[in-house]
């Protein structure tokens, strides 16, 4: 379990970061308890979005670390409007 944070610009990835052992949760938590809106969506189709509208987005994902082949049965990656202050409060709630 992990979650990584990555903020895509214009169709290219600024910003990787990787929480190993974090729990999606704490994002989630964060995210509703300040009604910040944010969309279930896949971190490739939120690439191209940004490329697309030619805006930034952050693109969270609950990361196996262990590389797994397979799909999931559940969402695991969530986007939102890039926002320093929000990109910011989620890298330190990581922490």
């Amino acid at each position: 379990m992990s979650v990584t944070i990555n903020v895509f610009r214009n169709g290219e990835l600024k910003n990787r970061n990787l929480f190993p052992g974090k729990s999606i949760s704490i994002v989630l938590d964060y995210l509703k308890g300040n009604d910040i809106d944010y969309a279930i969506q896949d971190s490739e189709d939120a690439l191209e979005e940004s490329r697309i509208n030619n805006e930034s987005i952050i693109s969270i994902d609950d990361t196996n670390l262990l590389d797994v082949e397979g799909e999931a049965n559940f969402v695991t990656e969530y986007s939102l409007s890039y926002d320093n202050t929000i990109y910011n409060n989620l890298l330190k709630i990581l922490q």
